[in-house]
């Protein structure tokens, strides 16, 4: 056991600290990644994605959820989390289309019990990914036929400390701090055909550092649950049978009801740019550089982030079945770039998803100890392009298959969805995105009482 135990301790601390290049792939190639810091990355893991993200009131004795900090009270087993996904998408105009793909290490994270009552966990979750090349070609009565090109790449990391505490019965209470970290890449082009006028070409880098925060709750209400039974009137003495009704006490602890809060104040990072915008022409197909029109050196400024706040309700009987809704707002319409409004709007979305295990324990095969999830999401995102909203729907399903004799599992999600749409020149998107998670248990900090 011991030496169990000091194996997965060593490979969480390796795979934490060499995960840090991963994370800095690009998650996406969507060109909504364009606006604000990138397209944003959900907090939750593979067995909440597979339920359309509700999370909010999501408890586990062996799973991380970080979406709600408090159900880390409710941790019973050390849990070692990674994941890695994959984004298929279609991008459509009214004229043409093309399939992008990306794939990428998704997340790494630890957590144990402290006490009973206290659960705390570490990791590493992508925050944003920016990804996009865009061309457009305009034409202008002065300059003739002009070209447009808009690149970007990058995106930020967050590492969390988590806290969940359980202060009293059915009450649960958590914290996450974060740090947030990473480089924001854009590259902005404008070339004429009239080779009579000098072309542009702008990169821009940004870098981001800062910390977060953020605070939940979970309440537990338990159900008491009556059936109605006949039974043989014993009382009566006559030849005729007669029954009455009675009422019985039906498991009351496996049924109840939990709500789920979170709360994210709006904060400041900080942020540092280096720009160079230069003139060039091309001669024989070849760029040649002319002049350095500016040349911005670690220009240091804020981000203002949004305020969060998130509820949600379940209903659940023991660890058999789990049916629940959560609903968020985002007020992105407070997010300010070096002092600049993105003209972002305020964002909100309601996700809809149950989980059901069929024989929940370590006695049955692997599927019939597995968990299946189903769920769906809507989006309203903070953008408002053209005066027309990008939204976002999308359904998902997967499953958790345990492991032989073990609580650790293997959690798949499978998400179909589009986003935006053609209208007003715009762009839609189909995609398909998987998530593989591997969750792996054991029991720490427990004094064995037999060696």
């Amino acid at each position: 056991m011991k030496t169990h135990l000091t194996r997965l301790g060593i490979l969480s601390v390796f795979l934490f600290l060499n995960s840090f290049q991963s994370f800095s792939q690009t998650l996406t190639q969507s060109p909504y990644s364009r606006f604000g810091l990138g397209e944003l990355q959900r907090d939750d893991f593979a067995q909440n994605s597979a339920m359309g993200g509700v999370s909010q009131t999501f408890q586990s004795s062996n799973l991380l959820n970080i979406s709600n900090p408090a159900s880390l009270g409710a941790l019973k087993y050390t849990t070692f989390q990674a994941a890695v996904s994959g984004n298929f998408s279609q991008q459509s105009t009214s004229l043409i289309k093309q399939n992008s793909k990306t794939a990428s290490f998704n997340s790494i994270s630890l957590a144990f019990p402290v006490t009973k009552w206290w659960g705390a966990a570490f990791g590493l979750k992508p925050f944003s990914s920016m990804g996009y090349n865009i061309n457009y070609l305009a034409s202008d009565t002065v300059f003739g036929d002009i070209n447009y090109s808009f690149k970007g790449d990058g995106g930020l990391t967050k590492v969390f400390v988590s806290n969940g505490f359980q202060p009293v019965k059915n009450v649960f209470i958590g914290v996450n701090a974060m740090y947030m970290f990473g480089v924001l890449n854009k590259e902005r082009k404008l070339a004429f055909d009239n080779t009579n006028y000098l072309n542009t070409v702008s990169q821009e880098a940004t870098n981001v550092g800062g910390f977060n925060y953020n605070a939940g709750a979970q309440f537990k209400i338990p159900v008491k649950l009556y059936v109605t039974k006949s039974v043989l009137d014993t009382t009566r003495k006559d030849s005729l049978i007669y029954y009455k009704k009675t009422k019985i006490d039906w498991r009351e602890k496996d049924y109840a009801f939990q709500i789920g809060l979170t709360f994210q104040n709006n904060s400041v990072v900080n942020a540092t740019t280096n720009a160079l915008v230069r003139s060039y022409r091309i001669e024989d197909e070849v760029v040649k550089l002319r002049d350095t029109v500016s040349y911005l050196v670690d220009y240091k400024g804020k981000i203002n982030l949004p305020q969060t706040i998130g509820a949600g309700l379940a209903f659940k009987k023991g660890e058999k079945l789990f049916v629940g809704v959560d609903y968020y707002i985002e007020n992105w319409s407070q997010y300010s770039y070096y002092g600049v409004n993105d003209l972002l709007q305020n964002a909100s979305s309601i996700c809809v998803g149950a989980q059901y295990t069929p024989k929940p324990g370590f006695l049955g095969n692997t599927f019939e100890r597995g968990s299946y999830r189903i769920g769906f999401r809507s989006t309203n995102s903070h953008l408002n392009l053209k005066n027309t909203p990008i939204v976002e729907n999308s359904i998902s399903f997967g499953a958790g298959l345990p492991m032989r004799r073990s609580t650790s599992s293997v959690n798949l999600s499978f998400e179909l969805g589009t986003r935006g749409t053609t209208t007003n020149n715009l762009i839609k998107e189909n995609f398909f995105k998987f998530n593989i998670g591997f969750s792996l248990n054991d029991v720490w900090f427990i004094k064995r009482k037999i060696d």
